[in-house]
């Protein structure tokens, strides 16, 4: 195989590399309790009540035994809504909110 011959710049480089060193990584689709924290940086917990959460909102949730999937980003999206609806709502809310209180064990406020 033959490379073609380019000019030279100082913003482009060539590197040959085999195809077998080559490593395709994705972004994964969804997540469940068992990758929450490495995917999402959520704690398992706190990802099983929000996912619980998510479905009493109409958000789809893949059940296999135990486990629980759902599309990271129908989730993400959901999850950004509702902290946004939490933190506007806790900002009016009396001290010892219950709801407030909850929000921010769970990690729901401030995520986006």
């Amino acid at each position: 195989m033959t490379t073609p011959k380019l000019p030279h710049d100082d913003e482009h480089v060539e590197i040959r590399l085999p195809r077998s060193v080559l490593t395709v990584v994705e972004r994964p689709r969804t997540v469940s309790q068992r990758t929450s924290g490495r995917v999402l940086g959520i704690p398992r917990r706190a990802y099983l009540e929000a996912v619980r959460e998510f479905a009493r909102d109409g958000g789809a949730v893949l059940e296999l035994d135990k486990l629980r999937l759902v599309h990271v980003d129908d989730f993400l999206r959901w999850l950004g809504a509702r902290s946004r609806a939490v933190e506007a709502a806790s900002l009016g809310a009396p001290q010892g909110d219950r709801a407030a209180e909850l929000a921010r064990e769970l990690g729901l406020v401030g995520v986006a």
